[in-house]
């Protein structure tokens, strides 16, 4: 286990942050580790994450608001790759 993948761990086994969707969606950011990547959703740049449809992105701001979680860790979630 490298020192990330540690300090990863610590935060899963203790997670430090009282972080809760809500302060994440009133932020407009992903919420925080170990769950999220606390990433806001639009960049710096302007830039944020494109959709296929208005239902595609309508379902995708629903689950936000719900978990906290941005698209790309939804999307993680769903395929199991941050396990």
């Amino acid at each position: 286990m490298n020192a990330r993948e540690h300090l990863d761990y610590l935060d899963i086994v203790f997670t430090r942050n009282s972080d809760t969707p809500a302060d994440a969606v009133r932020e407009g950011r992903c919420i925080e580790r170990p769950d999220g990547c606390g990433q806001p959703l639009v960049g710096e740049d302007g830039t944020a994450r494109v959709f296929w449809s208005q239902e595609e992105a309508a379902g995708y701001e629903t689950e936000w608001r719900a978990t906290g979680l941005c698209p790309d860790c939804q999307d993680a979630a769903d395929t199991g790759s941050n396990l």
